[in-house]
């Protein structure tokens, strides 16, 4: 997809049936990440092309696959997430689920987990970055949901529960944040 960065190096499987293609990712790279593995499909090439994708990053950089994906300039999914200008480094794990209609990219959905341990995260309505941070952000096209169990903030022990719909719907939840003792 031409909005997204190629797998390289990768080791796959292919079947093609009929209609569709099915790529079986053994191995790959993708931007800073090693071992990534999952599927990619198309089931109806001709009369629904849309590409299908899972991915598994068990060894994730946070920060370039963020930035490669969920903050890609040509799909801007943090922003339909409601976190544009969202930083985060560190080590974690990740598994990406993607629909890319060919015919209509703004119709694309994403959804996933991150998972981080050791993680710094400055969602932009920070003005200091959350450090040391250990907990999941969860994804998908509807909602965002948020939870950090231990944390630092200006260097106090936090922990930090956000859920959020999508931007569209313009609602947030429920935001709630505690200094742990």
């Amino acid at each position: 997809h031409s909005g997204l960065p190629d797998l390289r190096d990768s080791l796959a499987k292919v079947a093609v049936d009929r209609l569709g293609i099915t790529i079986e990712v053994v191995q790959a790279l993708f931007v800073k990440n090693r071992q990534v593995r999952g599927r990619v499909r198309i089931g109806d090439m001709v009369h629904q092309p849309i590409v299908e994708v899972e991915a598994h990053l068990p060894e994730v950089d946070l920060e370039s696959t963020w930035n490669a994906v969920v903050a890609s300039p040509h799909l801007q999914w943090d922003k339909a997430a409601g976190l544009q200008g969202m930083a985060i480094r560190g080590p974690g794990k990740a598994t990406l689920s993607l629909l890319l209609p060919l015919a209509d990219l703004k119709r694309s959905w994403f959804g996933g987990t991150l998972d981080v341990d050791q993680a710094s995260l400055q969602p932009s309505l920070l003005e200091t970055p959350l450090e040391q941070v250990k907990g999941r952000l969860i994804l998908d096209p509807h909602r965002l949901t948020l939870e950090l169990p231990s944390g630092r903030l200006r260097n106090k022990p936090v922990s930090l529960v956000v859920e959020a719909a999508s931007q569209k719907a313009a609602a947030v939840r429920t935001i709630t944040a505690s200094e742990c003792s």
